[in-house]
């Protein structure tokens, strides 16, 4: 199934040994996107959110949800578990809605980052209004 304003596919898969399932799951195939894109079929969210990232872990790309109730001034930005900025994916005025962007395991200056944990934390400065998530990159 494509994701609504991505071009982008969503799979899932079975595998199975003997009449017997052994594994399965489901991922999403994405190019790299480097613009936030506004959720088409979403109403004006009521609250201030941020959702988990999926894929997590994620190789080589996750896509992150999150949603403003107001307009304003925005970032969402990806952390080292050391506390440093290693992208900006939202940075500027973002009207009320729903978006969803799409991270690609790069740092800002396009260099892919290792493996391991990594948060997520979006902002607001005007309202005081916050929320940090963890994820795990798996190369």
């Amino acid at each position: 199934a494509q994701l609504s304003g991505f071009n982008s596919w969503w799979f899932a898969w079975d595998s199975y040994y003997n009449d017997s399932p052994v594994w399965d799951g489901e991922g999403i195939i994405a190019p790299p996107v480097t613009a936030v894109e506004e959720d088409p079929d979403s109403a004006l969210p009521a609250s201030f959110s941020l959702a988990q990232n999926f894929p997590n872990p994620l190789n080589p790309s996750t896509i992150i949800r999150f949603a403003l109730p107001t307009d304003g001034e925005t970032r969402l930005r990806i952390y080292n578990t050391a506390g440093q900025v290693i992208q900006s994916l939202v940075e500027g005025y973002q009207q009320a809605g729903t978006y969803m962007v799409n991270w690609d395991g790069r740092d800002a200056s396009g260099a892919e980052v290792a493996s391991g944990a990594y948060l997520y934390r979006l902002e607001v400065p005007a309202t005081g209004l916050s929320e940090t998530k963890t994820m795990t990159l798996a190369r």
